[in-house]
């Protein structure tokens, strides 16, 4: 009976002093780079694989001693809502620390559209006329364009004469981006648009205010259509090629490749083909945060503040040629 006691009391103490041991705060957490974002401290354990999204703000409840080096902080969408993560991942707003406020995290929409479809309305296009069953716009997304937000952020440092170019249309009169080889092979397969000189206007109205190079900009864009293209969800637009898929059901692919919650990000939307009376899944958009480069990964700069807004419930997963 005296060492059962013995081992209650000392169970007690270590719980009490666990609980001391915890210093509460109020403030928020500026993460600089994508850190884990772990359950426990001690044991390492992350569910989920979770990490922290650079250049995103986290609200913190505490630190797991005065003094000490973890911060608690809450994330939404994962389980356990409440992850510790090193305070050197990034910068402590609030919590009794006077600090000058951090700018907000830069934000993007990376726009990959479903080629077919897209031609079904603009048959005329270059890369419309050209396009083939056997080419890889035939089943997988292609780059529409990486658009810093808000929608206002564009034609920085742009010519007037070339602003008015291409708010007509001409986009052959833009300048030519300047990008390395490697790069503008990338684009060509990624971008059949470059046919119809969409890369010039992508760069003028949208890449001028992304903080890089052209060619950054460029491979950007393209690392993060890869990682959607190699993803579940490209599998199950290829899956249902010439039939009707429900769009909760491409958000569920989505996030099986990229993580619980992740659909968030991420809008689907359509097209009628006035023709035939078809709805078409015309073009994905995902929202993103934080500093992009092409070495990003995708799950890491997901905005899921943004919230998934679609325009149909579900549409027809078009085939390559015109119907």
């Amino acid at each position: 009976m005296h060492s059962i006691l013995l081992l209650m009391l000392e169970a007690l103490l270590l719980f009490s002093s666990s609980v001391l041991a915890f210093e509460p705060l109020q403030g928020q957490f500026l993460a600089r780079d994508a850190c884990p974002a772990v359950q426990s401290i001690k044991k390492g354990s992350n569910p989920g694989s979770v990490r922290l999204t650079a250049g995103q703000r986290y609200a913190v409840s505490g630190r797991n001693a005065p003094g000490g080096r973890y911060l608690q902080v809450q994330l939404s969408g994962v389980q356990p809502e409440l992850r510790w993560v090193d305070e050197s991942c990034g910068t402590l707003a609030g919590g009794g620390q006077a600090e000058e406020a951090a700018p907000l995290a830069a934000r993007y929409l990376l726009a990959a559209s479903w080629q077919p479809a897209f031609c079904e309305t603009r048959p005329n296009k270059t890369e419309c006329r050209s396009q083939s069953a056997v080419g890889p716009d035939a089943t997988h997304f292609s780059l529409h364009g990486l658009w810093p937000q808000p929608e206002s952020k564009a034609y920085c440092g742009v010519a007037g004469r070339d602003r008015a170019s291409d708010k007509r249309g001409a986009w052959e009169l833009l300048p030519d981006p300047r990008i390395g080889e490697s790069t503008r092979r990338r684009l060509a397969i990624a971008m059949p648009g470059v046919a119809s000189y969409l890369e010039r206007h992508e760069y003028s109205k949208h890449g001028s205010c992304f903080p890089g190079s052209a060619d950054e900009y460029f491979r950007t864009a393209v690392g993060l259509l890869d990682q959607i293209n190699g993803s579940r969800l490209q599998a199950a637009m290829a899956a249902y090629l010439g039939r009707e898929v429900r769009a909760d059901a491409l958000r569920q692919a989505f996030e099986q490749s990229f993580g619980p919650g992740t659909g968030k990000a991420l809008s689907i939307h359509c097209v009628g083909d006035i023709d035939t009376r078809r709805t078409l899944i015309s073009e994905l958009r995902v929202s993103l945060q934080g500093a992009l480069t092409d070495t990003s990964r995708l799950r890491d700069v997901l905005d899921l503040s943004a919230g998934g807004r679609d325009d149909c419930e579900q549409g027809i997963v078009d085939r390559a040629g015109l119907d």
